[in-house]
Formats: C-alpha cells, sequence, structure tokens
C-alpha cells in the first residue's frame, strides 16, 4: 500500500502523523511524507523540512517504508497531482490548521483533496485514542447505504490490518436516500440487507461487528450516531468527485468529512490518471 501524508507545521498535520504511524499497515507498506511550500522563501523551505523529518521519525523502525519530500507549489493541486504521480492509494490529510506553508483548513485544502483525488482520502482530526491505536482496538463506524461505493469502503476495511479489539459498527441511515426501485421495496429491509452484506464482507478480518439500521438524513444520522457511540474514525464510500447515485460527495460525504468529530476516511477506487 501506498499512503501518501501532507502535512505542514500545525498541530493538525502532527495529529494526522501520529494516526498514520500508530495504525498498523500491510507488509512493505510505503509512507511519502509531503510538505508544500507556496513561496520560495529559505525559512519556509526550512520550516516544510523540519515538519517532513518531525513527522516521518514518528514512524515505528521496520513498520514501513518512509519518503520525506518538499515541493513549491500551489498545496492543494500539488498534494493530488504528486498522490496521482506517485500511485497513491491513500493521502492523509489535518482537518484544519494554518501555516505559511499550505493553509489547511477545511474547504480549502482538505476539500480540496477530497473532491480532487483519484484515491481514498482521510480527513484526520484528534479523538480520544485514535493516535495511539497500537495499544488497543479502535472503534470504527462504516456507513453504508448497499451501493457498490460502500461495498468498496467495506472492502478497504476487511483488506488492512486493524490493532486487536478493533469495533466496527455498521450503520445504514434509512428511508431518506431510496430512489428508484428502491421505493417500492420495505426501507428497514434494504438497509437489514446492505448491513448483512458488510457484515459478511468483514468477518474473515476477525473484527468485533455492531450493527444499527436508524431512520433520517444520512447526513445527520452518520455524525450524530458516531458522536454517540464515541467513534474514532467514519468510513464513507464516494461514488466519484463527479458525484451519482445516492452518497454524493458534496452531500454525504462531503458533510461528514467536514464536521465530524474524529476521523474521517472517504473510500474511492483508485482511478488511473483521474486529477
Amino acid at each position: 500500500m501506498r499512503v501518501l501524508l501532507a502535512v505542514d507545521s500545525s498541530k493538525f498535520s502532527d495529529e494526522a502523523a501520529r494516526q498514520v504511524f500508530a495504525r498498523p499497515w500491510p507488509a512493505n507498506t510505503q509512507v511519502l511524507v509531503l510538505s508544500v511550500v507556496d513561496e520560495l522563501a529559505d525559512n519556509l523551505i526550512h520550516e516544510a523540512e523540519a515538519a517532513a523529518v518531525a513527522s516521518a521519525d514518528l514512524a515505528v523502525p521496520g513498520s514501513c517504508e518512509v519518503e520525506r519530500i518538499v515541493e513549491l507549489g500551489d498545496p492543494q493541486s500539488r498534494i493530488v497531482e504528486r498522490a496521482r504521480q506517485w500511485g497513491a492509494d491513500f493521502i492523509f490529510v489535518g482537518s484544519h490548521g494554518h501555516s505559511a506553508l499550505t493553509r489547511f483548513l477545511l474547504g480549502s485544502v482538505s476539500r480540496y483533496v477530497v473532491h480532487k483525488a483519484n484515491c481514498s482520502v482521510a480527513v484526520v482530526r484528534a479523538h480520544s485514542s485514535s493516535g495511539s491505536a497500537q495499544s488497543h482496538g479502535l472503534r470504527v463506524m462504516l456507513a453504508t447505504d448497499g451501493s457498490q461505493a460502500c461495498d468498496e469502503a467495506t472492502r478497504s476495511i476487511a483488506a488492512r490490518p486493524w490493532p486487536d479489539g478493533t469495533n466496527v459498527l455498521i450503520l445504514n441511515a434509512f428511508g431518506a436516500h431510496t430512489t428508484g426501485r428502491d421505493k417500492c421495496a420495505d426501507p428497514r429491509a434494504l438497509a437489514t440487507m446492505a448491513i448483512d452484506r458488510a457484515a459478511e464482507a468483514l468477518q474473515p478480518a476477525g473484527l468485533q461487528i455492531e450493527r444499527a439500521t436508524l431512520p433520517g438524513d444520512p447526513r445527520e444520522v452518520i455524525l450524530d450516531h458516531a458522536r454517540e457511540w464515541d467513534a474514532d474514525l467514519i468510513v464513507v464510500g464516494s461514488h466519484g468527485w463527479r458525484g451519482i447515485d445516492r452518497l454524493l460527495l458534496g452531500s454525504v460525504s462531503e458533510a461528514v468529512a467536514a464536521n465530524a468529530h474524529c476521523t474521517v476516511e472517504v473510500i474511492r477506487r483508485k482511478v488511473p490518471g483521474l486529477s
């Protein structure tokens, strides 16, 4: 797996680095620590290099291969372009923060990366146990509507190693997002079917599974229940930045990424050449 970690000198990027290097990853995972300077100045270049070094130093020796790079340019476009060129499977960015280096404001860099990246994106926030995941399990909420995009999110979870004791809550918010032929079916039955399929796919991973079906707008249900359940991580599927079907990027996925109390992973199938 190839993970691009975008950092600046803010505490939010520090948290992104902590979470990346606290996670177990598949064998032979490579992490590229990228810091982007948007002005050519010696002090900014030095600050960018220091941020990259500090982040890379958090890696557990032998856990993954780490490379550091500092680039000049527009942060949001350089992150997306570097991820595409490098063949990243995942981009991790801090949720907020600003500095002379990158101005990681959700609504600018983080939001742009979520929209434009050709791979999965994690918007990182500090929350309870998420920064020390190696010592105990995580509380992971998987939001599913039964679509192919949500099946992709399920497969992403199933394919990665997780700390012992990790608990996955599979959530379906039914009623507000049934369309087309689904309108003729029982929403609760559809929700149960979607959850059962996700649970079956996750079973070989040895994760503890919980289930929840709740009526209401998916954006509100996911955000409210994640906070109530005290999730460390929310995982949602994306139908692609062009947006089709139910979990429209700019709707559910973006609302969750922008407003969650914890880290959010927006999972998409990597599209070669898309930027």
